[in-house]
C-alpha cells in the first residue's frame, strides 16, 4: 500500500521534507500523463504502511531537534487532487 503523510512542525520545514525524502518519500507524483504536486508538508512514498510513514516521520524530526505538532498518515489509495503548480 501507499502512503500519505501531513505533518505541522514550528521551524526546520525543509530539513524535515529533506529528511523525509532521503528515506524514499516525494512531494509530487504521476498519474497517468498528469504530475501532482502536493502540498507543502505533505508526502507520500509507495509500498509504506501509514504506521512506517509516522515512525519515519518522527524519526526524522527527532534527529533534527523539531518538534512535530501534529501528524496525520493514511493508505493513500482513493484521491482527487488539483495539481498545482511547482512552489517557487
Amino acid at each position: 500500500m501507499d502512503s500519505l503523510i501531513t505533518y505541522d512542525v514550528p521551524n526546520r520545514h525543509k530539513e524535515v521534507k529533506d529528511g523525509m525524502i532521503a528515506k524514499g518519500y516525494a512531494k509530487s507524483f504521476k498519474s497517468g500523463e498528469q504530475s501532482y504536486i502536493l502540498p507543502n508538508t505533505t508526502i507520500w512514498r509507495a509500498n509504506t504502511a501509514p504506521a512506517t510513514a509516522l515512525a519515519d516521520l518522527q524519526a526524522v524530526t527527532t534527529a533534527l531537534g523539531v518538534k512535530l505538532e501534529r501528524a496525520i498518515a493514511t493508505q493513500f489509495d482513493n484521491w482527487a487532487a488539483i495539481p498545482g503548480e511547482p512552489f517557487k
